[in-house]
Parts: structure tokens; sequence; C-alpha cells
């Protein structure tokens, strides 16, 4: 038969390791799910060491905020300032009442 002459050795072997392949590719399924932590297989992260990096973080982050506020001047009041202010016990009126005329459609304290 004419096929027969098209088909070689290594044609043969192929067929054998085609075989194989699902038996394969299965146990290397199980080995994966027997392998992955009880987190989860598909939504496994591992959380970094950050416990050196937060305050070296934090520090730098600070500097720049510290050398805005520094340029700040001090507030210097009159006592005739100082009486026309709101009493401590109105700040959260006022505050609504600033934040109602700002923002005369969307409140942002909606809810509080």
């Amino acid at each position: 038969m004419l096929w027969e002459m098209l088909v070689t050795d290594g044609h043969v072997r192929a067929a054998r390791f085609r075989l194989l392949a699902i038996p394969l590719v299965l146990i290397g399924v199980v080995f994966i799910i027997l392998a992955a932590p009880p987190s989860g297989l598909f939504f496994y992260f591992p959380t970094p060491n950050l416990a050196g990096l937060g305050q070296d973080f934090q520090s730098r982050a600070a500097q720049p905020v510290m050398a805005r506020f520094s340029q700040i001047p001090p507030l210097s009041l009159t006592s005739d300032q100082i009486k026309k202010l709101a009493p401590a016990d109105q700040l959260g009126e006022v505050t609504k009442l600033i934040l109602k005329s700002v923002f005369p459609i969307w409140n942002p304290l909606k809810g509080i």
C-alpha cells in the first residue's frame, strides 16, 4: 500500500506520545491542585514584608507636606476677631451652611 510508505518511525512514536498526553496533563493538574495554597488556587498574591518600608516611606512622604505647612504664616487674631468667631458647639451647623452655599446642588455631607 502506498500510505504505508509515507508512515515513518517518527509518526508511530508521535502517535504513542499523543496517547500519553492526556494522562500527563491530568497528572500535572492534580499536582498543581495539591500544591495550591489554602487561600485559593487562582487568586494567591503573597503579601510583601513592608515592616521596614513603612517608616521610611512615611518620613519621605511627610517631608514635602511639612515643608508646605512651615510656609504658612502664623495666625494672629485680634480680640475683636476672636469674638466674631462662631462658638465651638455651632461649628457643625456653620460647616453645613458653608458647604450648602458652595455646593447648592450636590451636598457632600448628605447622610451625616
